[in-house]
């Protein structure tokens, strides 16, 4: 009777501390208080408790089953519920952990593969690794653009040194300075040959 009621007490206060542990680690993490080593840590520590809850609350399902007394009934069964919710997570991570396949890196170009490069460099404040740098190759296409031969600047192979021409005056300008002038390109001007 002692053990079966001392079981489900046990139980339910490790229950507590193993859920305000994970509380805990999985907030000092994200505030930047812990890295993510010192979370990890804190975390595995709330899976004890966890693993301990479950198996005191255990101890006293097998206790009230045997005697068929319901002493402690309500602190057992919720250690038993909360300690099977609160150790799903991280029991199926180390289930996947274990059963998953491991990556390897594989390319679809095999003439010319993607250069994997390990992130590790920069240590920010909150402890998270990543390092920003990466590569990136510009592959520059020729783009033919017309202009005239008075834009080119000296120095450049197609600089003729002649003036811009002047431009045309619409209809309303030529009539109210009396001249028509009109702007013109000759045949061997570098801005109309193709």
């Amino acid at each position: 009777m002692r053990l079966q009621l001392m079981a489900a007490r046990g139980a339910l206060t490790s229950l507590v501390l193993a859920v305000l542990a994970g509380i805990g680690a999985v907030a000092c993490v994200r505030l930047g208080i812990f890295t993510d080593t010192g979370g990890r840590t804190v975390m595995i520590l709330a899976t004890a408790l966890g693993l301990l809850a479950l198996g005191l609350a255990l101890v006293w399902l097998k206790q009230a089953l045997t005697r068929n007394a319901g002493d402690g009934k309500r602190l057992g069964l919720i250690a038993l519920a909360g300690s099977l919710i609160f150790l799903y997570h991280p029991l199926s991570y180390v289930y996947y952990g274990f059963t998953a396949l491991p990556i390897h890196d594989a390319t679809t170009d095999p003439e010319d593969p993607p250069q994997f490069v390990a992130l590790a460099k920069i240590q920010p404040a909150n402890g998270r690794v990543f390092d920003s740098q990466r590569k990136i190759t510009y592959k520059a296409r020729p783009r033919v653009v017309r202009t005239h031969s008075c834009n080119i600047p000296k120095g450049e192979p197609d600089h003729t040194g002649k003036p811009c021409p002047k431009p045309e005056k619409t209809d309303e300008e030529s009539t109210s300075s009396g001249g028509s002038e009109a702007a013109t390109t000759g045949p061997g001007d570098p801005a109309t040959s193709p």
